[in-house]
């Protein structure tokens, strides 16, 4: 069985972990999962069937939310002692038979944008709300003048989820989020409804429930984003995560992907 984490023990990203100020472990705070942080939320899954303060107890490679670039993007726990364990609750772990929890494990596998760069044809945002001041700024040919081209397509984000786990699912939200800083996002998206307050820096663009899903079993969707994409951002980037509001049991909990950076100029595309 693994040992349980404490506080004040750096996790991955060199953040110490916080824990219960009532009950220790070799004299440390016990960290919780869904209620102690290092750097960011500690979302699990932590163990199944022990408890502390009514919270799951963290477990290490327990996953941490978002809080910054990297070793910020993905971080995960540490133990920091190796007096007191905990069995992980799932059933399908060995040697630790003691559980029963089941085991989905939902995966992004798939996140891509329609468009790799964008161009604001003089505008300063994009697409360009003014089709005949786009042409009358980047046509080039003699005259006479073209007709106004038809705007521009809109970007889609396209993303896949998996179900890679031993059993069923249960329902789960995807949440499509954008960093307000697109020259200085994370390389990925840990982010639960939850874990907002420590890392303000970004927000949710939309979500998009999904039912539940066998193993093995797959889904697939699109976002947009609806708003106008201004040149003097520089550029805008985007993740997804499976899960936000944490509704599905299971052994992994970074249900994340590479997020996506798109450049945005005011040049002619």
């Amino acid at each position: 069985m693994p040992d349980i984490c404490v506080a004040p023990t750096p996790a991955t990203c060199g953040h110490a972990q916080t824990g219960s100020s009532k009950v220790t472990a070799d004299g440390k705070g016990v960290c919780r999962v869904e209620t102690d942080t290092a750097g960011g939320l500690i979302i699990g899954p932590g163990s199944q069937n022990v408890f502390v303060e009514g919270d799951k107890v963290s477990l290490p490679g327990d996953a941490i939310t978002t809080h910054g670039k990297s070793p910020h993007s993905s971080p995960t726990t540490n133990a920091g002692q190796s007096k007191v364990t905990a069995g992980t609750g799932f059933a399908s772990d060995q040697p630790d038979t003691t559980g029963d929890a089941p085991s989905p494990n939902i995966e992004t596998t798939f996140f891509e944008a329609s468009l790799e760069e964008l161009f604001a044809s003089g505008q300063g945002h994009y697409p360009p709300t003014n089709m005949y001041a786009a042409m009358d700024e980047c046509y080039t040919g003699d005259p006479p003048t073209p007709p106004a081209p038809p705007p521009p397509p809109t970007v889609t984000y396209s993303y896949t989820v998996e179900n890679t786990g031993q059993d069923t699912a249960q329902p789960f939200v995807v949440g499509f989020w954008r960093f307000l800083d697109g020259n200085n996002a994370p390389s990925e998206a840990v982010l639960t409804m939850d874990s907002l307050e420590f890392y303000p820096e970004v927000e949710l663009v939309a979500e998009q429930s999904v039912g539940s899903m066998p193993p093995g079993s797959t889904y697939s969707n699109t976002f947009q984003y609806k708003d106008l994409y201004y040149t003097n951002k520089g550029a805008y980037a985007f993740g997804v995560y499976a899960d936000i509001y944490n509704t599905t049991t299971e052994p992994d909990e970074q249900n994340s992907i590479a997020t996506i950076t798109i450049p945005i100029s005011n040049e002619c595309g």
